[in-house]
């Protein structure tokens, strides 16, 4: 590809045993790949209508850089499609078994919102994370609503650069019972009808630190969405 990779940059206020999610979407959805730095433990990683939707976990250790992703191929795609990358981290996360159920990751046809997105059932103190993606801009994303949780957004950052996409996650934690996550659907304010993708997936509390994981001491890395060019 011409154009430049996202350069998601690390959270602040990092500790070791963090776990650190790097979400990427990118509207390219004809031949476009997508990378990460060697270490970090592959989620997702699937192109189709919707776009190339990707994430991947890493534990985080003193002394650990930013990630660095890379596109490949967009040789048919078109010129100016966009892509971005958000790095997020929680604390309290299990070391062993850091994650827990990984849900469908869903493409979606042509509408205003996003999904809806697969649901899942998560574990005691466990936490669940949703992602979307989506081949146009917005003016909002409404925060996730339901099933007795307490929703917190980590971004929406979207971009009319190019050819406009954004991408948007939030995230709860089961108050202590298990709860199983009905289907989500993203409402999204501005922009038009296009294409998207979506997924949910629980992390996985560790047993001495559930209280560290209820606090919600939710750490943001962001960066804009980096515009990609056709070959």
């Amino acid at each position: 590809n011409g154009g430049s990779n996202p350069a998601p940059t690390l959270p602040t206020g990092l500790v070791a045993g963090d776990l650190m999610i790097t979400f990427a979407y990118t509207r390219e959805n004809v031949d476009g790949t997508i990378s990460i730095s060697a270490g970090w433990t592959e989620l997702y990683n699937n192109r189709a209508g919707g776009g190339l939707f990707a994430a991947w976990r890493w534990v985080f250790v003193a002394g650990d850089g930013a990630p660095t992703l890379t596109l490949g191929n967009h040789v048919g795609g078109a010129s100016g499609d966009t892509a971005g990358a958000q790095i997020a981290a929680w604390s309290g996360v299990d070391q062993t078994t850091p994650l827990g159920t990984l849900g469908t990751l869903g493409n979606f046809a042509s509408a205003q919102d996003i999904g809806a997105i697969a649901g899942i059932t998560i574990g005691a103190n466990d936490a669940v994370v949703v992602m979307g993606g989506k081949r146009d801009d917005w003016t909002s994303v409404a925060t996730l609503t339901g099933d007795g949780l307490t929703w917190n957004e980590v971004g929406e950052p979207d971009s009319t650069s190019g050819a406009d996409a954004g991408l948007v996650w939030d995230y709860a934690i089961d108050g202590g019972g298990g709860t199983t996550v009905t289907a989500k659907k993203f409402t999204v304010t501005g922009g038009a009808a296009a294409t998207s993708r979506g997924a949910m997936l629980e992390l996985n509390v560790a047993a001495v630190a559930a209280e560290d994981l209820a606090t919600k001491r939710l750490e943001i890395g962001l960066s804009g969405m980096i515009q990609i060019t056709g070959g």
